[in-house]
């Protein structure tokens, strides 16, 4: 057999593993050194199999030396890759197994197409969701504080406060940005930027919805543009900044969520 996957047009047969046709299967043996595994239904009923290469030797060595390890990968990668179970198709699936997405991923529809999620059925909740961001920036960078300590002051002007108003753009805007986000009537966003250790600024985005889908992605992306924008405004002086962002909480919706002091 082939390693794609071989079909029959005219019976719409498919049979997955090889490039036997229909009449391979009419006295109901398999090719030669392939067994059965798996019962495929084809678009207009006919019945096939699927057929697996058998294992490959535990070891063996070849008196060719060298070529014996690529050519027992090589079966060994083949073995694997027809070992994935199909479930029976039917007329519709057109040999897509896919049920909601790996793991139940509600992003991907029965065929395996990325799709937007239906929230037309949810409640409508208040929902909120806080997400941080912290960077770990140099000594110079830091120098850039006022003697307050409230503010930093680069050539291109106050830091933390473009940065605010930047992640609060941001955050209303964020179904522009994330394809499958739906549009939502933000009712808050607070932004917080502060110094919280010798060479730390972390910034906190906290927003809240009253609707039928959480606003965890409206917070992480508030907190990853107002980082970004602190990066920008203070890249003149060093390039030397790492940020880290993930989500603090969220509650109102289906579950809740709260990090994990040691997460």
């Amino acid at each position: 057999g082939g390693a794609g996957e071989g079909e029959n047009n005219k019976a719409g047969l498919k049979v997955a593993g090889c490039g036997w046709n229909r009449s391979t299967f009419a006295a109901g043996t398999p090719p030669k050194n392939m067994r059965p595994f798996k019962f495929l239904s084809g678009s207009s009923g006919h019945v096939g199999a699927r057929f697996l290469l058998p294992p490959p030797p535990v070891a063996a060595r070849s008196r060719r030396g060298a070529t014996a390890a690529p050519v027992a990968a090589a079966h060994a990668m083949q073995h694997r890759r027809s070992k994935v179970v199909s479930e029976p198709l039917g007329a519709s699936s057109r040999g897509m197994c896919v049920s909601s997405g790996p793991g139940g991923l509600t992003h991907i529809d029965a065929k395996g197409a990325p799709t937007m999620v239906d929230v037309g059925e949810k409640v409508v909740t208040s929902r909120e969701a806080t997400a941080r961001s912290e960077m770990h920036v140099c000594d110079s960078v830091m120098r850039l504080m006022t003697d307050d300590g409230s503010e930093m002051r680069s050539a291109k002007g106050p830091v933390f406060a473009t940065a605010v108003i930047a992640g609060t753009m941001a955050a209303k805007r964020t179904h522009d940005l994330i394809p499958f986000c739906h549009p939502l009537g933000v009712e808050g966003v607070k932004i917080t930027v502060q110094v919280t250790g010798s060479n730390t600024i972390e910034i906190e985005c906290r927003v809240r919805v009253t609707g039928k889908t959480g606003v965890e992605m409206e917070a992480l992306t508030g907190a990853s543009v107002a980082a970004l924008t602190v990066y920008d405004m203070c890249k003149a002086v060093s390039h030397d900044m790492i940020t880290k962002t993930y989500l603090v909480a969220k509650s109102g919706g289906k579950s809740d969520f709260v990090k994990s002091k040691l997460a």
